[in-house]
């Protein structure tokens, strides 16, 4: 009844799927839950990625949020600030712009945490159309939420990237 609910710890009233267990394991289901989640996390960018190196535009704005935020570099410029715009439609464009160049990308790394991921695409000759050079490769941070792409950033390099992750 109520005078039990008192008694009982402010964290297993909150996480009622841990009630009974003591702080040691409740402390290790959250992180099985963390990694869980990490692993999730992953997997959707890796598909995400891996349908836009396949030039699946559609598939790959599956995970998107239709009220994506992101944030680009200007290919014409040598040191961009980043662009933002909004949308998942805007993006289908500009992907679709990048798919008709006939590029394919591949996923060479991806790094969780927590809600942001970033990822390293490489899509040989992506450097022929733009100032900044950087070894034909993008470095984008995204953020999910609730299993889609709510946030994306292109950062200049791998360093930026992760600070921008909040990377050791």
């Amino acid at each position: 009844g109520a005078a039990r609910a008192d008694r009982e710890p402010a964290a297993s009233r909150a996480r009622p799927g841990f009630r009974g267990l003591g702080p040691a394991q409740s402390l290790s289901m959250l992180r099985l839950e963390g990694m869980a989640m990490t692993d999730a996390n992953e997997a959707l960018v890796r598909e995400a990625c891996e349908a836009y190196g396949r030039g699946d535009v559609a598939r790959m704005l599956d995970f998107v949020d239709p009220d994506l935020e992101w944030a680009y570099l200007n290919p014409a410029f040598e040191d961009p600030e980043p662009e933002t715009c909004h949308g998942r439609e805007q993006l289908r464009w500009a992907l679709e712009r990048q798919a008709e160049r006939g590029l394919a990308s591949q996923v060479e790394e991806v790094v969780v945490n927590g809600d942001q991921v970033m990822a390293v695409i490489r899509t040989a000759g992506i450097d022929s159309g733009r100032v900044r050079q950087a070894d034909d490769r993008n470095y984008l941070v995204l953020t999910l939420d609730e299993g889609r792409i709510v946030r994306m950033r292109a950062c200049r390099n791998r360093e930026e990237s992760r600070s921008v992750a909040a990377l050791a």
